[in-house]
């Protein structure tokens, strides 16, 4: 926790506390005393001072995300790829209605919030708690969780490898099962807290909708729809397990088990 006298008086003086929210004070009245010109001096007194002391940080990022972005430009100009089909979404590049991949596209978000999650208890063990040996388990949680919405993302297994690569879907689904088998025997002792059942529910769905996508999709109605609804209840569980994992070690310590 920062300790907030501390921070203000890290950054010159800067009376940040002009901005506290008295509790008999309207919202306009709030709104007048940040739109006073002490409020914009003190706001841009802040931005200065964090910026100059962040200077070093903003400009790796900066940079290296404009290298990024040049960088796909080349390679798109060098393939013959319009550069705006790789910048803008599916709805927009192929004129669709905005709804279009809906449950795909919030799958991803949920994916992505259980990466936030795990590498968010990884950093915070590593800074606050360097000798917790659960670090590398929420490190390694993050880094699958990752392949995975990476591949569902740009889908990998479904399109890029078994057409250009020539490497059958079922090798994919070989490997994540394998991967996930020795993920699950090296930390079966922290996996198996209080919210266990929500994890294997959560692979039971995944690989149901794998199982349905192979064998049934084609074969009832609604195939298509069924096998992703299967799939995104497993990517909700998935997240809801790391969320309640993540919140547990942070809160109480140690992931608790029954």
């Amino acid at each position: 926790m920062v300790n907030k006298e501390n921070y203000i008086d890290k950054h010159e003086g800067i009376p940040l506390n002009w901005f506290e929210v008295n509790k008999n004070s309207s919202f306009v009245n709030h709104l007048k005393r940040i739109l006073s010109a002490k409020g914009i001096q003190i706001i841009f007194s802040f931005f200065w001072s964090t910026f100059i002391s962040n200077f070093k940080r903003i400009s790796f990022l900066v940079i290296g995300v404009f290298t990024f972005l040049f960088s796909v430009l080349l390679i798109a100009k060098k393939a013959g790829v319009e550069p705006s089909d790789l910048s803008r979404d599916y709805s927009g590049v192929y004129h669709l209605e905005p709804y279009v991949g809906m449950l795909s596209s919030l799958g991803i978000f949920i994916w992505c919030a259980s990466v936030t999650l795990c590498w968010f208890a990884w950093y915070f063990l590593r800074t606050q708690n360097k000798e917790s040996g659960r670090k590398n388990f929420f490190l390694v949680s993050g880094l699958i969780t990752t392949i995975i919405a990476v591949d569902d993302l740009f889908q990998f297994h479904e399109i890029i490898v078994p057409d250009y690569f020539g490497i059958p879907e079922i090798s994919f689904y070989i490997v994540y099962t394998l991967t996930l088998i020795v993920f699950n025997v090296k930390y079966i002792n922290i996996l198996m807290n209080r919210y266990f059942s929500i994890l294997i529910l959560a692979y039971s769905f995944l690989a149901i909708s794998i199982l349905f996508d192979v064998f049934f999709e084609d074969m009832v109605p609604y195939g298509t729809y069924i096998e992703d609804g299967l799939k995104f209840v497993g990517i909700s569980l998935w997240s809801f397990y790391f969320f309640k994992t993540v919140d547990m070690e942070l809160r109480v310590g140690p992931v608790v088990q029954l």
